[in-house]
């Protein structure tokens, strides 16, 4: 983040929890430095890069909500503007076309102009996608989630849409398990995403392990590596998504040597591949 004068390292501290529109949480003590700058100002700009010399992205957010948790305090941001040099002019222009005429906008949210420049960018940075199941007698449901985050020690927020059956069971049920995914089991995950507008079913109609979690015995999907026992507090809607804030009871690490799973933007991924930067990929 760039204030004018000074340089703030986000990349550990801010959240990508919305998408329309782009929603950019920060999370910082509250005696620091970038807290009282936070509280001060309206608008700010972020750039995405190797360092303040080579900037790949920049990013114009305006606050809207300011959040206390314990020891921290959360600044929400919304996105005004976007730009990035990922790809040439030119063939931004021509992927845009694209998107406009191959998006299936009556299944997906249409990202319309700059703001499908901002998601992009807030899909530079790897995103972990995680697994939320959740469950009560004997009927579960098991859905992904990569527009999350750590919020200080003892909480998290999980973005869900708002419309979504997944958002509705989360603050009925209000205990879920949040687990780190393997990279090998890609494929398994991806597949669960239409379970964010499906009912609880049995646990049998799911991949899960006969491994609860230790203090809500909440079955765990195979291949997690790490899992969080959260327990809902409140929610904030914000566009299409709300989100559900969480006090974190426990975590328990399971695997420690393999790698997580999380993804990024198809047009970072070509920037990196175009720039010589090794890399391994997964396509799905």
């Amino acid at each position: 983040m760039n204030d004018g004068e000074n340089f703030f390292d986000l990349t550990d501290s801010h959240l990508f929890v919305g998408y329309y529109p782009l929603i950019i949480a920060i999370s910082c003590e509250k005696n620091s430095s970038l807290n009282d700058l936070l509280q001060n100002i309206n608008n700010i700009k972020t750039v995405f890069g190797e360092s303040k010399d080579k900037i790949q992205a920049k990013l114009i957010l305006k606050k809207i909500n300011t959040l206390e948790f314990d020891e921290v305090k959360l600044f929400i941001f919304e996105g005004v503007k976007g730009s990035h040099r990922f790809l040439s002019k030119f063939h931004i222009l021509t992927n845009s076309l694209r998107y406009k005429l191959t998006a299936e906008k009556k299944i997906n949210i249409y990202l319309k102009g700059n703001l499908y420049e901002q998601v992009k960018i807030a899909y530079s940075i790897p995103r972990k996608i995680l697994l939320v199941t959740l469950g009560k007698n004997n009927m579960f449901n098991i859905f992904p989630t990569d527009i999350n985050g750590r919020i200080g020690k003892h909480n998290f927020v999980i973005s869900l849409r708002t419309n979504g059956k997944a958002n509705k069971q989360v603050k009925e049920l209000k205990k879920i398990v949040l687990s780190e995914m393997s990279a090998d089991a890609y494929q398994e995950v991806y597949a669960l995403g239409a379970n964010h507008i499906e009912d609880l079913r049995a646990k049998k109609e799911f991949d899960l392990s006969e491994k609860l979690s230790e203090k809500f015995s909440i079955p765990l999907p195979n291949n997690a590596l790490r899992y969080f026992e959260l327990e809902f507090i409140n929610d904030m809607q914000t566009g299409v998504h709300n989100l559900c804030f969480f006090k974190i009871v426990n975590s328990v690490n399971i695997e420690g040597s393999k790698s997580t799973l999380a993804h990024i933007h198809r047009d970072y991924a070509e920037w990196r591949i175009n720039n010589g930067i090794i890399s391994e990929f997964l396509l799905r």
